[in-house]
């Protein structure tokens, strides 16, 4: 029998990273450099992600599995890695206090963060999906990426209404991803 590791926080990241590449060419090694996990960890975590079938490998490269990572990230993503509240202190703004959110909701004193000492915003920290993100968003500025960082926090919220503007962003990031792929695929 075939042993399945459990899929982890630095997985997600990798996953998330191909989508916000939007099926631009990519590699191990940008893919290491970029998220400053270790390369054989992206290797794993590409098998991973096949296992998981959140990704289809091809003859060129690997893809995202749109219908399944819908309905990962939509159904059970906040089950598999549950918000956890860490205290107050200063980081960069998460979830429903990311920009990306900023028409949606008013921002309060108690918005969620990444706490990290290079942040400016005060709030109420949540885990990161890995310790060194916060470090990684802020050392290699990826808006695609960290838009879809902070809108996988807000489908981790408690709050429906979070979740629901949260599900529609991600739609779009997934929509956006199958036109890219489509357009550079048709392009070379």
């Amino acid at each position: 029998m075939k042993e399945y590791k459990m899929i982890s926080g630095r997985n997600i990241a990798v996953l998330l990273k191909i989508i916000a590449i939007k099926g631009k060419p990519w590699n191990q090694q940008m893919l290491s450099a970029e998220l400053e996990i270790p390369q054989s960890e992206i290797s794993n975590s590409l098998k991973r992600l096949r296992q998981s079938r959140l990704l289809i490998k091809t003859n060129t490269t690997d893809i995202v599995a749109l219908s399944a990572c819908e309905e990962f990230f939509v159904h059970g993503f906040r089950y598999v890695f549950p918000l956890n509240r860490v205290g107050k202190g200063k980081g960069i703004v998460t979830s429903y206090a990311a920009p990306i959110f900023k028409d949606a909701f008013p921002t309060d004193e108690n918005k969620p963060i990444w706490i990290n000492v290079l942040g400016n915003d005060e709030g109420v920290g949540i885990e990161p999906l890995y310790d060194r993100l916060p470090e990684v968003v802020l050392k290699n500025p990826d808006k695609e990426f960290y838009n879809l960082l902070t809108t996988v926090d807000a489908l981790r919220e408690q709050r429906v209404r979070e979740r629901n503007i949260a599900k529609e962003k991600f739609k779009i990031a997934l929509d956006d991803y199958a036109k890219e792929l489509n357009s550079y695929n048709t392009a070379h």
